[in-house]
């Protein structure tokens, strides 16, 4: 019981104090292409991995992925389109299940 309570607190602290945080962060490292890569255990095997890999990214990132969340396979997709400006502009989805 006390095992619940306290992811139930954990995801509201991350939900309410930390992810506001993210979206800023990400948004910042998007603008800028700063590669990153955040992860987050509330609880006992209970994660939040935000990663985003650009083109100065190192495969140091993809060893840091394997350490943080080893034993778990990592996919990637790499999502391409044109904005109402013209500009190129890619997403890249790293799921790790």
């Amino acid at each position: 019981m006390a095992e619940t309570k306290e992811l139930k607190d954990n995801e509201d602290v991350y939900d309410r104090q930390i992810s506001p945080l993210m979206e800023r962060i990400v948004a910042i490292c998007k603008k800028y292409e700063i590669p990153m890569i955040m992860s987050f255990e509330f609880a006992p095997n209970e994660f939040v991995t935000t990663r985003l890999p650009f083109n100065g990214e190192t495969g140091k990132f993809i060893e840091a992925l394997r350490i943080i969340r080893p034993g778990h396979h990592m996919s990637t997709v790499v999502i391409t389109g044109v904005d109402g400006d013209g500009k190129t502009q890619k997403e890249v989805i790293t799921v790790i299940d």
